[in-house]
């Protein structure tokens, strides 16, 4: 588990130190750079003091102490401290300051590219290793959001840490000159800066809420956007898109009104600060001229030490601020990862691996759905190279039985058997790898139908595509496309019929050769004549790959070896009779 999984509280602070320590290596380099960066700017501003000397004659000299060290640096290495010699130094500081600056934001672009990289991975890893419950609970365009929006947005803390650690350590390296010369000009730049911090803080607030309003709005927009494009053939057809789009604008609106928030936060910061350095600044100059007498030469480097001073500590408060905009989102894709994992059925790879030979059965298997009872002591009995047919009205519980079959989930009592091999026991992974699943609902991409029926398997080849579509008795139909197997489909498989996309879907379930080809209401969307002609493409299959087929519709026992007519749970009805020799099998 990372670092971040284990924070206690979601504040700032722990948002960057678990970034800085998941990447400790990136950490130290930048840590280093952001350190160097601060050293050569200092050592830009010490070498002002000599410069400043030679300009008053060494009269009025600010700091002599400072100045004598560095020009006693200066004198080891055989260097006279002139005014050439000065610039030159100081030019070659401050192009130091910008490589270094360079050589940081680079390392932190890499490390926040790689942050990104590996947010998504591991979201998509936990989704992948989900069990089945765990999508039925999430919106998909929540899942989305965070791979696309949410990832991009919390890797951008790498960036912002390094631009908050370069101008720490400045800020330390300023202070400690200031110390150096002035410890009265040091602690009236710490006193007053924090002031400043103090009264602008309410802008650092209003910027992080603003960011979490953009986070939850973001998620909501895009879930509700995926959900109503799904559904956008349906809407046009019935003339309803304009309902969903007030709500998609009133979203809209208001994630414009929290990015809007957002910004006049980060503006009025960097607005609010000249003014209160500036109006700081007058009153010390007023004080040491005025009052103290103080020469300008010296007064205008310590003017220049307070000014770069309280504008490091401005600086920092700026960076804190687009800081708190933005952890947000790194804590809604943790919720989501956190609850993937969380949901984790870790599959049994250790197992014996299932080699159904003689028939996966059902023996006296509970299930619910929460307080709903489903099934109750059920038995049934899937024969090995034969096609069994469940039907029954929808909520009986043919889904279900397809579902414990498959491993999605398990019996709450009973067990499914493989042979004589309990699911328990098995390695999930390798049955799951024997099963084809056609769905009620087919699913295609917009791509070409080789992509579709492979899955982007690198592994199958273009015999093996088209083996797997002459046997869904998709094969005529394919071969007279524009571009064959290159041809794209459109998004959902559109450019094909509803026949055609459901024997593009049973070729990509039996393209892999499976033991066990499942049909989850298969038929369901199509017209007669068309599910009779898929019906006989189903029977054709038979004696070579174990079928199971749910269905309401009464046609599928025209092909079936066996029929199992299941009723939604009655408490008051007998026990099930696996052996009654109607093949009918209802559940109680």
């Amino acid at each position: 588990m990372s670092d971040l999984d284990t924070r206690t509280d979601r504040t700032t602070v722990s948002a960057i130190v678990g970034i800085l320590k998941q990447y400790p290596r990136r950490s130290v380099i930048l840590v280093a750079l952001a350190l160097a960066s601060g050293l050569a700017e200092g050592i830009g501003l010490v070498v002002l003091l000599p410069l400043l000397g030679l300009a008053a004659e060494a009269e009025t000299q600010p700091s002599p102490e400072l100045a004598a060290f560095v020009e006693g640096a200066l004198d080891v290495v055989g260097l006279s401290p002139t005014l050439g010699l000065l610039l030159a130094f100081m030019v070659l500081a401050l192009t130091a300051k910008a490589g270094l600056r360079l050589a940081s934001q680079w390392h932190a672009g890499a490390a926040s590219a790689l942050a990104a990289r590996d947010l998504r991975m591991r979201l998509i890893n936990a989704m992948m290793r989900a069990r089945w419950g765990f999508y039925v609970q999430q919106p998909t365009g929540r899942l989305s959001n965070a791979v696309a929006s949410e990832a991009m947005r919390a890797s951008s803390l790498f960036p912002r840490t390094t631009d908050l650690l370069a101008g720490g350590f400045t800020l330390v390296i300023y202070v400690g000159i200031a110390f150096a010369v002035s410890w009265q000009i040091a602690l009236l730049s710490i006193l007053l800066g924090s002031l400043m911090v103090v009264s602008l803080r309410r802008l650092v607030s209003i910027a992080r809420q603003a960011g979490r309003e953009q986070t939850a709005l973001l998620r909501s927009l895009i879930a509700r956007l995926t959900d109503g494009l799904y559904a956008i053939k349906p809407l046009k057809a019935m003339g309803r898109e304009d309902s969903l789009q007030p709500a998609l604008q009133r979203e809209t609106e208001e994630l414009n009104h929290a990015q809007r928030r957002q910004v006049v936060a980060t503006s009025a910061m960097g607005v609010a600060q000249e003014p209160l350095i500036a109006f700081f600044l007058a009153i010390i100059a007023y004080v040491f001229l005025s009052v103290l007498g103080l020469p300008f030469t010296e007064l205008l480097f310590l003017a220049l030490i307070f000014q770069r001073t309280v504008r490091k500590i401005g600086g920092l408060q700026k960076h804190w601020q687009s800081l708190a905009s933005i952890e947000s989102a790194l804590w809604s894709i943790e919720e989501s990862i956190d609850a993937a994992e969380a949901e984790a059925e870790a599959p049994k790879r250790h197992g014996r691996a299932p080699e159904l030979r003689e028939a996966v059965e059902l023996r006296e298997v509970d299930f619910a759905y929460g307080q709903t009872r489903v099934l109750g002591a059920y038995n049934l009995r899937i024969p090995a190279g034969e096609l069994t047919a469940l039907l029954g009205p929808s909520g009986a519980g043919k889904t279900t039985i397809v579902d414990l079959v498959t491993g999605l989930y398990r019996p709450d009592a009973g067990e499914v058997y493989v042979d004589d091999l309990p699911l328990e026991q098995a390695d999930l992974h390798a049955w799951r790898e024997r099963i084809g699943y056609v769905p009620q609902e087919v699913v295609l991409f917009h791509d070409s139908v080789r992509a579709n029926v492979a899955m982007y398997d690198d592994e199958l080849t273009d015999e093996d595509v088209w083996e797997a579509l002459e046997a869904a008795g998709a094969g005529d139909f394919v071969a007279t496309l524009p571009e064959q197997l290159d041809t794209v489909i459109g998004e959902h498989g559109t450019r094909l019929s509803g026949g055609q996309r459901q024997r593009v879907s049973i070729a990509r379930a039996l393209v892999r050769r499976p033991q066990l080809l499942v049909l989850d209401e298969a038929t369901t969307a199509l017209d007669p004549e068309t599910e009779q002609a898929v019906l006989r493409t189903v029977r054709g299959l038979r004696g070579s790959v174990t079928i199971l087929a749910i269905s309401h519709q009464p046609a599928l026992t025209q092909v079936a070896d066996h029929v199992h007519r299941i009723a939604p749970l009655d408490p008051q009805a007998p026990p099930p009779d696996a052996t009654d020799p109607a093949g009918v099998t209802p559940a109680r």
